[in-house]
């Protein structure tokens, strides 16, 4: 299967797949830079943080994320931006299922937690702020709930590579697993039709298959084929659905 998910699927609520939140002026920009380009060429539409767009552009883009990857480095906690954004973010994970996926970069996750080392001189710094010690509270917390969920400590990796690998897999396979689930459910017969087609295929033979459903308009050949896909799509490294290949095709100029 083709290395992409199906972006045309997105809903518009669902306007960007992943959302970025890290500060856009420290060294490990080529981490980000490289995580970003393997989200992109699995298919998914991302949101990368630019503090010039400012905090209105980066809420609305919270709000229309699937999931939320929260780049914790030393310097994270100087942007009240980046802090406003973590609130907003795990705001939008409690409230609205958001999926949140920090990744610890040459952070300790316990100084997150319990705000020592660097992250005790910049709160010391931003209690000197006048213009947000009202803010402070829901920052702080924001910071020790991101530390309680399961995530990625880069010095656990041998290199930037393979953990950039590994985050894109994970959110691929939650993409799949959860996208397409509730486009089947009540659907009387789709079990036994995609057992009939899954039973036709070889899965593990890595020779390319192709196989044709034939038939009518209106009878469910797509619905089948997308039920088929969301129960044999993890099995590889990436996957993509294309629904109205006819239609597609004929808007490509």
């Amino acid at each position: 299967m083709a290395s992409t998910v199906e972006k045309s699927s997105a809903p518009p609520s669902n306007y960007y797949h992943v959302f970025f939140s890290s500060r856009s002026d420290d060294t490990r920009k080529p981490f980000i830079a490289l995580l970003y380009k393997e989200l992109e060429r699995k298919g998914f539409l991302c949101f990368k943080d630019n503090q010039k767009l400012g905090r209105e552009k980066s809420t609305q883009a919270i709000e229309s994320s699937r999931f939320a990857v929260v780049v914790i480095t030393e310097s994270y906690a100087s942007s009240s931006l980046c802090l406003d954004e973590l609130v907003k973010i795990i705001q939008w994970k409690e409230t609205r299922g958001l999926s949140v996926l920090p990744i610890f970069y040459n952070v300790d996750p316990l100084e997150v937690k319990e705000q020592t080392g660097w992250f005790a001189q910049v709160f010391e710094r931003h209690e000197n702020d006048s213009s947000v010690l009202e803010k402070l509270q829901s920052w702080r917390e924001a910071l020790i709930k991101l530390a309680f969920i399961d995530g990625w400590n880069s010095r656990d990796w041998v290199d930037d590579h393979k953990l950039t690998e590994e985050v894109a897999k994970v959110i691929l396979k939650e993409w799949i697993l959860h996208m397409p689930s509730s486009d089947f459910n009540g659907l009387v017969g789709i079990d036994s039709r995609v057992e009939q087609i899954q039973s036709l295929l070889n899965m593990g033979s890595e020779d390319v298959l192709f196989v044709g459903l034939w038939g009518m308009g209106g009878i469910g050949k797509t619905t089948t084929a997308r039920a088929l896909f969301n129960q044999i799509s993890n099995h590889f490294e990436a996957a993509h659905f294309v629904a109205n290949v006819r239609e597609e095709s004929e808007n490509v100029q």
